[in-house]
């Protein structure tokens, strides 16, 4: 008589708990064939250096960590996959979902895969009784799950709606890094019961499956939310007050003068990047437009160019600085996006940019758009409140960080004010 294989410890304790506690896993259903043709990219599969095995082969029904019950994926990104979960360890306690942020497998060392969870726990342990703690989300648990190509890092987070530039289709927001909380937990409970009967899409190429985002949670049920920002996987951490960083850093639109000029930066990029942003939260538009030049590719001469028609030229002060900055060296060189062996911090974004004569002339004048002005980007706006709202954006976009207002000092503008709000200035 052939011998019965013993269930494993933890299989068989995650079967009489789950019996005993009702926790079973449901949420196991998919389409039962592909239903997106193979030959079509979608998601993920469209970035330029994909590579499938570097992400892990989620589906609905899998569990992560002996925990958490994969439902729907609902979201993608570089270098992860996120999808909706269901916490299979909550005894006597309502349930609870939960969002998994699956890091792919292809980090060059430990550290860096670490990168993201370690800054958000930096966040998390600074200040929590600040008053603005509960606008940022960070990472509720972590745990390395194995895939048949390596380990992913996997991030569990609160569920949250919606980013705001798909939350701007019924309010006309924009932004990718902004998400709002659920107004009613029964909007995550009605979704993922909803996976059952209306299972994602899905491809198969070669035996992997690839399913279709789906993070459409409906029609608001109430405006009790709150904007939560999100995605800290780039953030930097500032070693030592004062000291200046050399690395390029941003997301192209939003990329401050100082940090393209190789002039060295610090906390003031985030209050120009935050006054970028302001348009693409009242305008529905990128501020800057115009800075992929004559190709597909960024171009930060054509992004300098768009702010001296913008905001007029750099202040000689940013200038020098410029010059200072190209005594540092990278250690060792690094390769910019286009292949570039860099050992200046200027020349990662093609540069020198302006002479080195003393008249500190652009050398890329005839990029400079005549009929720009930062008055012509507003029209939501008008009258008081758009010279109110120019001169508080103009406190954010300076050329020299120096003179950017902090966010405190931000706080008290006039434009912020109740009665601004109120509409009686």
């Amino acid at each position: 008589m052939a011998l019965q294989r013993p269930l494993r410890p933890i299989s068989a304790m995650k079967q009489l708990f789950w019996s005993f506690f009702g926790l079973k896993p449901i949420y196991t259903k998919h389409a039962p064939d592909p239903n997106l043709p193979a030959d079509e990219p979608i998601e993920e599969e469209r970035l330029p250096y994909y590579d499938p095995t570097s992400f892990f082969p989620a589906k609905p029904g899998y569990i992560f960590h002996n925990r958490y019950e994969a439902i729907a994926k609902v979201g993608w990104g570089t270098c992860s996959t996120v999808w909706l979960a269901r916490d299979l360890q909550r005894i006597w306690r309502s349930e609870r979902f939960v969002t998994l942020k699956i890091g792919t497998c292809d980090f060059k060392d430990k550290n860096s895969a670490l990168h993201e969870r370690n800054v958000e726990q930096r966040i998390a342990n600074a200040l929590p009784d600040h008053q603005g703690f509960n606008y940022v989300r960070t990472c509720l648990d972590s745990f390395e799950e194995k895939g048949p190509h390596g380990t992913h890092l996997c991030l569990v987070y609160e569920p949250l709606r919606e980013p705001i530039w798909l939350f701007q289709q019924r309010c006309h927001l924009k932004g990718d890094n902004i998400m709002v909380n659920f107004e009613d937990p029964a909007v995550l409970q009605d979704f993922a019961d909803a996976q059952l009967s209306h299972p994602m899409p899905y491809k198969s190429t070669d035996g992997r499956a690839v399913y279709l985002s789906h993070n459409n949670f409906g029609s608001l049920r109430s405006f009790y939310i709150l904007p939560k920002i999100t995605d800290f996987g780039q953030a930097q951490i500032q070693q030592a007050v004062g000291q200046l960083n050399r690395h390029p850093t941003q997301p192209d639109g939003y990329r401050a003068p100082e940090v393209i000029l190789g002039a060295g930066w610090a906390y003031p990029i985030d209050i120009w990047s935050l006054g970028v942003l302001m348009w693409n939260l009242i305008e529905n538009r990128d501020l800057f437009s115009r800075i992929r030049g004559n190709g597909d590719g960024y171009s930060a001469a054509a992004h300098l160019a768009e702010m001296i028609a913008l905001l007029g030229p750099p202040p000689k002060k940013l200038l020098d600085r410029e010059k200072e900055g190209r005594r540092w060296n990278f250690a060792p060189a690094l390769k910019n996006p286009s292949g570039t062996l860099c050992t200046k911090a200027y020349e990662w974004y093609g540069g020198p940019f302006f002479d080195n004569d003393g008249q500190c002339n652009f050398l890329h004048d005839h990029l400079i758009p005549r009929d720009l002005t930062l008055e012509s980007t507003v029209n939501f706006l008008d009258g008081r409140d758009k010279l109110l709202f120019l001169d508080f954006a103009r406190k954010m976009l300076q050329w020299d960080p120096d003179d950017r207002k902090t966010a405190k000092q931000l706080l008290e503008d006039p434009w912020l004010s109740e009665k601004s709000i109120r509409g009686e200035v």
